[in-house]
């Protein structure tokens, strides 16, 4: 049980440091970080987690629960400015809080990868926590950087970047007592936080990196980021 917990906190230490480039270009360069991080999630998903899905269940599941990701993010974009606290923020914070959600949601299997290697040997285990905490750079980066360009404090922003990696703790202890994967189910879990990361790119990430950087800053940076997200596949 310590081993399992051990590896799903290595799994998190790359949310952690991808939260301080969040935090460290956020605040220099917000339009840039914002489309990088867009581009990042388009080619992860794309390319990556929505593709693994569609080959571990049927495809028709796959897109329905995509769909219902997107779904989900576009209720919460209209839900969250009725919330008074955030409709008395700024739309920089709501975001982050988008992007909390979509990581949650997608950590989650993966923690449950680290779990169920574990269950095999300790050896499997840290191989799997060591591949997704590179995996988990951009996405700490993607949550901290909102929350930052919002005005919170860096302190806050690092903390709230952590928290989306609880649900891989979570994923790990249920993956470890389950011993593995049901194929289907990650796959469902796969596509849904797909969906989701979808949604916060197209509607919320780009637009607003658009809105603080030129049309060219912002081709130029998502290009970046789904180059940086490919060469990260190719690499894990």
């Amino acid at each position: 049980m310590l081993q399992v917990l051990l590896f799903s906190l290595l799994g998190i230490l790359g949310t952690a440091i991808g939260a301080l480039f969040g935090i460290f270009f956020g605040k220099r360069r917000i339009g840039g970080t914002l489309a990088a991080t867009g581009g990042i999630m388009l080619g992860l998903v794309l390319f990556d987690l929505f593709p693994l899905a569609v080959r571990l269940a049927d495809p028709i599941l796959a897109f329905l629960a995509g769909g219902v990701g997107v779904f989900g993010v576009l209720t919460l974009c209209r839900t969250l400015p009725k919330i008074k606290p955030l409709r008395e923020s700024n739309k920089m914070f709501a975001m982050g809080l988008l992007l909390l959600v979509s990581m949650s949601l997608h950590n989650f299997p993966e923690g449950m990868a680290i779990g169920s290697g574990s269950a095999e040997s300790a050896g499997t285990g840290l191989l799997v926590a060591v591949a997704i905490a590179l995996h988990d750079l951009p996405e700490g980066m993607a949550v901290a950087a909102p929350f930052v360009g919002g005005k919170l404090g860096s302190g806050k922003a690092f903390l709230l970047a952590l928290f989306s990696g609880l649900s891989t703790i979570l994923g790990a202890l249920l993956g470890f007592f389950l011993g593995n994967l049901s194929p289907k189910a990650n796959a469902l879990a796969l596509a849904l936080a797909s969906g989701a990361m979808l949604a916060v790119a197209f509607r919320e990430l780009l637009p607003e990196a658009r809105k603080n950087s030129s049309p060219a800053e912002t081709g130029l940076f998502l290009a970046l980021g789904i180059l940086v997200a490919l060469i990260l596949i190719a690499l894990l």
